[in-house]
């Protein structure tokens, strides 16, 4: 599924029915195809259907908007790249990405480049000329990504959180493409085993849930640092509020969203103690480190998709709905 906030729509493609409920109205609309695009517009509550993203369907890919255009590439065992204008409703292929295609990449838009980090490394994307470039070699593997937002670009640097599903600690990794050199970053006094990252435009967050095993005490539930990288240093994170109802849940399975000034955390609905756990609302203060518990989540599930929309959050959970609701 890309989820895409252009200034002016949400742009909106995956291989299943969805369907969008305004937080001014409780009407829904189907939008269908194989695999089907639609646009939103949330100021007049407008839909219009969009150009089908040619070829297979395929999952896990990299997306960027460059201000005038949507990016698409890899993904599950492909290299290959198109390009979507929503001025004309067109797509267009771009030259094949270097050997980085699989499951799991993620990208990041520099303001003039694409870089996809997956597995294999990270490669660079112009534009301009419309040819791609492999980064120097990372010095420890980066993994698989895409399964939560473990990269982030800070204005300077790609940072990479290279993190599997385990207790031990671990140290991200800081890309310059200017000078095509990594670096390795200190490691963090609290690290999620299943982290999310953040750049809030001052510091990086990570935070994140423990894994789901018989071994963990649930009384861990989520953690996080935040990394100041003009002084090089990581401050633990205090804990989250305690969840409703004094349910034993944990906080992973999480999606963050940054509106500006303040972190949204949804929390997927991973729990113990019930069969099912509603999905939570958290935000998080980074100037006075406090949080504030904002409720149940309107979309509930795992594998959601969520990105500001202007003033808005638009949260979409995969073949349900997608809502749209002003942070408080």
């Amino acid at each position: 599924m890309l989820l895409v906030w252009t200034g002016s729509e949400i742009l909106l493609w995956g291989d299943y029915p969805s369907a969008l409920e305004s937080s001014r109205s409780s009407s829904f609309e189907e939008i269908s195809g194989s695999p089907f695009g639609a646009a939103y517009v949330p100021e007049t509550g407008d839909w219009r259907r969009l150009a089908a993203i040619p070829g297979a369907a395929r999952w896990g890919v990299a997306s960027v908007w460059t201000g005038d255009e949507v990016i698409v590439c890899c993904g599950q065992r492909s290299s290959s790249s198109l390009a979507y204008n929503p001025q004309t409703d067109t797509w267009r292929p771009l030259s094949d990405a270097p050997a980085i295609s699989g499951f799991g990449s993620d990208a990041v838009w520099t303001g003039s480049e694409m870089l996809v980090a997956s597995r294999e490394g990270v490669a660079v994307y112009r534009p301009e000329i419309d040819e791609w470039e492999l980064a120097a070699a990372p010095p420890a593997p980066l993994r698989n990504l895409g399964s939560s937002r473990e990269i982030a670009w800070t204005g300077a640097e790609l940072i990479v959180w290279p993190a599997p599903i385990s207790r031990f600690p671990k140290r991200g990794l800081a890309y310059n493409p200017g000078g095509n050199t990594w670096r390795q970053l200190p490691e963090p006094p609290a690290w999620p085993a299943v982290p999310d990252v953040v750049w809030t435009g001052e510091e990086l967050i990570l935070w994140g849930g423990l894994p789901g095993s018989a071994s963990v005490d649930y009384s861990q539930r989520a953690v996080g640092s935040s990394y100041d990288p003009s002084a090089g240093t990581w401050t633990a994170m205090p804990d989250a509020l305690p969840e409703p109802k004094s349910c034993e849940c944990n906080l992973g399975s999480q999606t963050l969203i940054w509106t500006g000034t303040e972190l949204i955390v949804f929390t997927g609905n991973l729990g113990t103690g019930m069969e099912t756990a509603d999905s939570l609302l958290l935000k998080f203060q980074p100037r006075t480190h406090t949080w504030e518990f904002l409720g149940l989540s309107p979309a509930s599930g795992y594998d959601v998709v969520a990105i500001m929309a202007g003033n808005r959050i638009a949260m979409l959970v995969p073949g349900r709905s997608l809502h749209l609701s002003e942070p408080r």
